[in-house]
């Protein structure tokens, strides 16, 4: 399809797969067994890429393959040659490029090593050729050339060659895939009998893209203006006839997009470093102090050692010049101006925005993976291979951290390039409250935005930012993603073995058996066939093989090592995993062993994708990203002590110390990224979607919190954008606030108005020495920080300083709106949704908690204040997860009620009681529902009917919602009827109403006809309304999600029987 009238040969070097000969359009033998070889015959250590090989495939056969085709193509072509029909014969050769293996009769020629071998064979290799163009007749009038595609590769082991006196770079300094002349000046010779000279030389400046203008003039043909823009004819060097330059100068870059430029014997390279493989390299500490670009004089220093840019800035600008010329002229030769295939920028080359040269991208994200659970991060009990490989292969980061401390909003930071005071989702919101954790259609994702460059997107694993129902607007085939296979919502998401996976937006059934705990997924397994791990792997493999020919962005985000929480509580062990593995035999506790297997089987698959790139020749092609959503667990019973799972930095899994939101991040590019290198560079989630699309070459999204780190990437430090700060918030626990500047790390409880903690994490890495006192200045920094990062959601109030009792007899009498504050987050209207409640009577109060949410061991403290007058303190009580378990699946506490204060209980006065659950590290957690039963019908069980009130504030800009549910039960079923319970006070214009949702589709009337669908309408009217009673049904869930110009109150009004 390139001019070519006969091929044959392999794909690509020979260390890529598939490992078989191609002649013309179709391979020789069918790759039909799996085959490596080594990088160096007789060495220990590397081998090529392993994949399709055909059938009695050797590498070292290639060699003598291609010089017989060689061969018998100057046979069959000499005739005609003869009779004036001249052939062209491109002959590049596979060595001695790896795998260096030279056959058994050169093995051992050179005295040196295997690859100086194989030069000897290669130097046979042209002699064969050169000696069948002669024994035809045809050597006098033929142009023979023999050159290299670049300078030699650090694989043919320098060290070992330098010790027996020889460099294959000569003189010069680098070697292959570097700036300097030893990985650009190659050898270059010609014999043409009836017109070069034999014994010439010639120091024209010349590149082998010159190799079409020099045939254009041989054959007397004119190019046209759009072909050959950088090519000149060498054509006057050859037959002796040039008196002056050929050429104005060259243009030329290394691996990692580094531009130079020389200029008769002047060279000027716009790095600091060596732009490749060889010292300083790039990124390097050695590199940081270095000037940021080099001159170098090699008419007296050939080897580049003395950098003369601070003493000819005249020449440095002139040639600076001259460079970005060619750039904005498309072409370095007289003619007319071309159009470059991409953008140029001679300081930071953009190279890999070309289309074809657009690497595919593999983003692995583990599931509470700590900072210190990785070999290549210091742990030493746990076993990952794999992951330690692609360290040593890429880049690792020691100040990278992830979007949030807990999944959902570190995702939604991931995806979206937005800092947790801007994106959609800043919490893990739960089944209560779905649409508070769902991406929404305005939202931008990465995936939609690789999607619009020409990007296959595809996502398996956990998702956890949209949901079957209302909040399917989320789901990741509506949010940029071609196909999705895996985990909707992170309940789901516990369980190894669910009852079924999502594939799109529909459910696949699978063998598991399945102990419920609600209905969508989660739960405990009781029969376990498919794990769920593998199932997300192998859809993860086929869409690679299915995208191989175009680029792609995979999304890979397993569920390991996560616990599941349902079983950690229903069997003391939430790790899931088909075998201990190597941990079989280990004395640790169980969780420990299954902890490590996670993590191990984990390392496994990463190492199964790598082996996939490999195999399919994508290697090269592509940069694959591996990190985690948050900071390690202690959720499955497992210890993270035992493990140092945080790496030495204070705090886990929901704290936004250091533990809790610092860590692994490794990147591997082939080619691109400096093998083993390591920065300090700090980086967040949030980065990945400048780091994309500079990868892709397209345009970002706007109002983003995102800075590329691909400069550090491709160790480009000097061009690397700081963020000016990085920002966390959370809101369990009572909300916090963190901020990075620099070396400084600040955090503030309670969010906005809290107490500023500083630490300076160059001397106190682990964040245990407040340091605020003594900078006040940096503090005003941070708050700045804290206070400009924080935009307020709708969907996620800031809640108040202090708890409240609420006297719901007083203010209905009073007839007023009535503010309630508290500071328990995430509010009710967020959390995932009680079932039925069941009660006692004078001698107890039943409090019902959901299980899930609580830690191992909760504190629960309650008042209650009564008609106005009387604060009953109900008791403080300790009580296990393992305790008894009420129908719903909560925790039942029974509390006696005080002697002295039993005969002040008066239930017909009584209508809300508060609770507070505790943790001994993250403070209050949840406001308990809790259920009172009518005395009405206190003698009548059977029939009797139970009221639950729940509350919970939802604050936000200082002013309330109540938002009060009933649930009513006849003879223990729920039952369906419409309750007059509600009036609601509007009493602010211009409401705005951000989201309303119904999980019920049931229009409901009521007695001021007056629909759900209309609510919208009916709260954006604000004051223009009177007090309204609202009817609706019972089990109705209905979280509001409000602007900030709005004052509104829910009172809850005396039930009738």
């Amino acid at each position: 399809s390139v001019g070519f009238d006969y091929y044959f040969g392999i794909s690509a070097s020979l260390d890529m797969v598939p490992y078989t000969f191609i002649e013309n359009d179709h391979v020789t033998a069918l790759p039909t067994e799996d085959k490596e070889f080594p990088l160096m015959l007789g060495r220990g250590g590397g081998m090529t890429r392993k994949g399709p090989a055909a059938a009695g495939f050797d590498a070292a056969d290639v060699l003598p393959t291609l010089t017989r085709k060689a061969v018998e193509y100057v046979s069959q072509r000499a005739a005609d040659a003869k009779a004036g029909k001249p052939f062209f014969l491109y002959f590049p050769l596979n060595a001695p490029h790896t795998p260096i293996v030279p056959t058994a009769q050169w093995q051992g020629k050179s005295g040196l090593n295997p690859y100086a071998d194989f030069v000897m064979q290669t130097d046979w290799s042209i002699g064969e050729v050169m000696r069948a163009i002669d024994q035809h007749g045809l050597g006098q009038n033929t142009l023979f050339i023999v050159t290299s595609d670049n300078g030699c590769s650090p694989q043919a082991k320098f060290d070992e060659l330098l010790a027996k006196g020889h460099n294959p770079s000569y003189i010069l300094r680098g070697h292959k895939a570097d700036i300097f002349d030893g990985g650009h000046r190659i050898p270059f010779i010609v014999r043409w009998p009836a017109k070069v000279r034999p014994g010439s030389t010639s120091d024209q400046i010349i590149c082998l893209n010159d190799l079409m203008a020099t045939c254009a003039d041989i054959l007397a043909v004119k190019l046209p203006g759009n072909a050959g823009e950088d090519s000149v004819s060498i054509l006057p060097a050859l037959v002796g006839k040039a008196d002056k330059p050929l050429r104005e100068a060259v243009v030329h870059h290394s691996i990692n997009g580094s531009f130079s430029i020389r200029q008769s014997h002047w060279k000027l390279e716009l790095c600091p470093d060596s732009g490749g493989w060889s010292v300083p390299r790039p990124g390097s500490p050695a590199a940081r102090d270095l000037p940021a670009i080099q001159l170098y004089d090699l008419s007296t220093d050939i080897g580049e050692k003395n950098n003369l840019s601070d003493k000819h800035a005249e020449l440095v600008d002139r040639l600076t010049k001259l460079l970005q010329k060619y750039v904005a002229d498309g072409r370095s030769t007289p003619g007319t101006p071309q159009q470059n295939t991409t953008e140029v920028n001679i300081w930071r080359s953009r190279a890999v925005a070309v289309p074809s040269q657009r690497p595919n991208i593999v983003f692995i994200q583990a599931d509470d993976l700590g900072y210190g659970d990785l070999g290549c991060y210091g742990q030493q009990k746990i076993k990952t291979p794999h992951v330690d490989r692609l360290t040593a292969e890429g880049m690792r980061f020691t100040s990278y951290y992830a979007g949030s401390t807990v999944c959902a909003p570190s995702r939604s930071v991931l995806l979206t390039g937005q800092h947790t005071g801007h994106t959609r989702v800043r919490g893990n919101a739960g089944r209560g409250n779905p649409l508070a954790q769902s991406l929404r259609p305005e939202d931008v994702t990465v995936a939609e935005v690789l999607k619009q460059a020409g990007y296959a997107t595809g996502h398996t694993g956990k998702w956890g930012l949209g949901d079957e129902g209302p909040a399917a607007i989320g789901m990741p085939t509506r949010q940029g993603f071609d196909f999705f296979f895996g985990y909707l919502n992170q309940h789901h998401a516990h369980n190894y073995y669910p009852p079924f996976l999502i594939r799109g937006e529909s459910r696949v059934s699978l063998p598991n058996e399945v102990k419920p705990i609600g209905a969508d997924g989660g739960g405990v397994a009781t029969e376990k066939i498919a794990y769920s791990p593998d199932m997300v792997l192998d859809e993860a493999l086929q869409f690679i093989d299915s995208k191989r020919d175009r680029p792609f962005f995979l999304y890979f985000s397993p569920t390991l090592p996560h616990a599941n929480n349902e079983a950690t509580r229903e069997l003391g062990d939430g790790t899931e995993v088909p075998d201990y593995g190597v941990y079989e035999h280990e004395t640790w506790t169980k969780q420990n062993k299954g902890h490590a297997a996670m993590i191990t089987y984990l390392d496994t698959q990463v190492g199964r994708i790598l082996e996939r790139l490999r195999a399919l020749g994508l290697d090269e092609r592509t940069i694959v990203f591996f990190t985690s959503d948050n900071g390690p667990h202690k959720e499955a019973g497992n210890d993270p002590d035992f493990f140092n799972a945080s790496g030495g930095l204070r705090g886990l899994k929901r704290s936004l110390t250091d533990g809790g939101i610092r860590v692994p991040m490794i990147v591997r590019w082939p080619g691109r990224i400096p093998a083993g290198s390591v920065t300090d560079h700090a980086a967040y989630h949030g980065d990945l979607m400048a780091t994309a699309v500079e990868l892709a070459g397209t345009k970002p999204p706007e109002k983003l919190d995102s800075v590329s780190y691909l400069p550090t990437l491709l160790g480009r430090s000097q061009e690397q954008k700081q963020h000016t700060y990085l920002y966390w918030e959370f809101y369990e626990g009572g909300s916090a606030q963190a901020v990075r500047i620099g070396q400084w790390k600040a955090i503030r409880k309670p969010m906005l108005t809290g107490p500023i903690e500083l630490f300076d994490l160059t001397t106190d890495r682990s964040e245990t020495r407040d340091v605020a006192a003594q900078y006040p200045d940096v503090v005003a920094r941070v708050k700045a920080a804290m206070d400009e990062a924080h935009v307020p959601s709708p969907d996620w109030p800031v809640s108040g300083a202090t708890s409240a009792i609420m006297n719901i007899n007083q203010s209905t009498a009073q007839g007023a709106a009535m503010p309630l504050l508290d500071h328990f987050r995430p509010p009710l209207s967020q959390r995932r949704h009680w079932d039925s409640f069941h009660g006692a009577w004078a001698e107890a109060i039943a409090i019902n908690l959901n299980q899930s949410l609580l830690p191992e061991r909760f504190v629960a403290e309650a008042r209650v204040k009564l008609g106005g007058q009387v604060e009953i303190d109900v008791g403080t009580f300790a009580q296990d997860v393992a305790g008894p378990s009420s129908e719903s699946g909560g925790v039942a506490l029974w509390a006696p009620a005080k002697p002295a204060a039993t005969a002040a209980l008066d239930f017909q006065d009584l209508d809300v009681f508060e609770v507070q659950v505790l943790s001994e590290e993250e403070g209050p957690r949840l406001v308990a529902a809790i259920e009172l039963v009518s005395p009405a019908n206190k003698d009548r069980p059977a029939n009797r009917r139970m009221f639950a009130v729940k509350c919970a504030s939802y604050l936000h800009g200082g002013v309330s919602v109540i938002i009060v549910d009933v649930v009513t039960e006849r003879s223990g079923n729920l039952h369906t009827e419409l309750l007059e319970l509600l009036q609601v006070q509007l009493s602010t214009p211009g409401l705005g109403v951000h989201d309303l949702y119904a999980t019920a589709h049931r229009t409901v009337p009521t007695p001021q006809g007056l629909h759900l669908e209309s609510w919208a309408e009916l709260l954006t009217l604000g004051g223009s309304l009177p007090t309204l009673p609202l009817w609706l049904e019972p089990d109705f869930c209905l979280p509001l999600d409000l602007e900030a110009t709005y004052q509104a109150a829910c009172v809850a009004r005396r039930i009738a029987s």
